[in-house]
């Protein structure tokens, strides 16, 4: 599997130093459906598929 990084989207979505768990869920979904770079931590996959959203 070859693992591509979408640039423009990751410079126009940093996310802050300091971000909350909410602000770090909202991140990784919008990465996962926007960017092909690398997997979604496990400790957030694992609360996405829990509220049903990956």
């Amino acid at each position: 599997m070859v693992l591509r990084i979408n640039s423009g989207w990751h410079d126009r979505n940093r996310i802050r130093e300091g971000a909350t768990f909410e602000e770090r869920l909202d991140w990784h979904l919008a990465h996962a459906r926007s960017c092909n770079c690398r997997p979604v931590p496990a400790k957030i996959a694992g609360e996405l598929r829990k509220r049903g959203l990956l």
